[in-house]
């Protein structure tokens, strides 16, 4: 996060608290940023808890929920909440970590407190993310037909997105795509948001936290896609990008791998559903996609829920990038050529299964539903024929 980006996490982490203790919640956010800092910050901690901090029993909830110690955290925010039982911030971490520690309803139940309590979209972000079935999904569409009266249009079609989410989550497409129609006739495209550009210095950070992950269990991982283009067409993250690819082979993924990057302490799982692989949320606020890599006779394929992209070059090597090694596909103008056609030539609209000439529909609903969210994008302004041709193909009318 940018300095800027900590100062206002601490803000409002520390919403009511006195200026000292605004102060440890920046110093603690900060210190949070990178693994390096986490032995200095735990010493901080207890220096603060000798000195009766309270809020140092949130940031020690955090920390722990970062590192998968779900009931140490959950000891930690339940004390916190003893003395500010309005925190909602607080409310929120301890509905993630009751939801990670496989404890659904309760979350639920503490995210229906905050409904009540806020008219913050963050509470339906977290709804969202909870829904596993047909019943979780009607029960977070019944909420938000008794409390849409409350929000604006603007902010009932954010709500929407993460309807739409969560439907598309659980292969409810009809529903999925009813959303999206409202979205489109509620909301001119002025107001559909751009997804945030990445802080350079962050993502190099986030990449090589994962490098020494992997690089301590001995498992070669290699960049891909929007990473690796960047890597050898600009030497550097392609600037409009705004995650991190990255692959490995599909013998190489365990759970025991997948437990190690989790509890490395800065590492979440923002979306357990992907069958891509493992999509991650770095403290930071960097994303990383983890695409398994699968061999099919003399090709490769990673996929995604909509498509599997396929590759005929399998060689690895090593590559210099943003000032460490990191591996890559030795025929990088194949593997390119096969993802973008003219790798070389800058994009400004790209949509990564409409675009990719490598891609193959795997899901022809959810790809319906993919042509309908790119109507509610950026991408629409210089592209819509082009989708709308698609739809036609599949009968779809707007």
């Amino acid at each position: 996060m940018t300095f800027k980006s900590c100062l206002q996490k601490a803000l409002r982490e520390s919403k009511g608290f006195f200026f000292t203790q605004k102060i440890l919640a920046l110093c603690v956010v900060l210190l949070m940023q990178k693994k390096t800092n986490h032995t200095r910050l735990l010493t901080f901690f207890k220096i603060c808890i000798f000195m009766r901090q309270k809020i140092t029993y949130y940031y020690q909830a955090e920390f722990d929920f970062y590192h998968r110690e779900y009931s140490k955290a959950l000891e930690y925010i339940d004390y916190f909440l003893k003395f500010h039982p309005n925190h909602i911030e607080a409310k929120y971490l301890k509905a993630q970590i009751l939801f990670s520690h496989d404890k659904k309803q309760e979350a639920w139940g503490i995210l229906i407190e905050c409904l009540n309590q806020t008219k913050r979209l963050k509470t339906w972000l977290f709804l969202s993310k909870m829904i596993e079935n047909q019943n979780d999904a009607s029960k977070l569409e019944n909420l938000y037909l008794k409390h849409s009266q409350n929000y604006s249009q603007k902010e009932q079609v954010v709500i929407n997105k993460y309807l739409i989410t969560a439907f598309k989550k659980i292969h409810d497409y009809i529903q999925a795509k009813e959303y999206i129609k409202k979205n489109i006739l509620q909301c001119p495209l002025e107001v559909v948001s751009k997804k945030s550009k990445m802080v350079k210095q962050d993502a190099i950070n986030a990449l090589r936290d994962i490098k020494i992950i992997f690089d301590n269990a001995n498992i070669d991982f290699f960049l891909v896609s929007g990473t690796f283009l960047g890597c050898i067409r600009e030497g550097d993250f392609i600037g409009h990008d705004y995650d991190i690819d990255i692959g490995i082979w599909s013998e190489d993924y365990s759970n025991e791998i997948k437990n190690k990057i989790l509890e490395y302490g800065v590492f979440i799982q923002y979306d357990l559903n992907w069958i891509g692989g493992l999509k991650l949320k770095h403290v930071n606020g960097i994303k990383i996609d983890i695409f398994l890599h699968f061999r099919e006779y003399d090709k490769i394929y990673h996929q995604g829920e909509v498509v599997k992209w396929y590759n005929t070059t399998l060689q690895l090597q090593k590559y210099n990038f943003i000032g460490d090694e990191y591996y890559g596909f030795k025929d990088f103008d194949k593997y390119l050529s096969e993802n973008y056609g003219d790798w070389k030539a800058k994009k400004a609209d790209f949509d990564n299964i409409l675009d990719t000439p490598n891609a193959v529909v795997m899901n022809n609903n959810a790809f319906i539903v993919h042509l309908y969210q790119l109507l509610m994008s950026q991408y629409v302004k210089n592209n819509e024929s082009k989708i709308l041709v698609y739809l036609e193909q599949f009968g779809e009318k707007i």
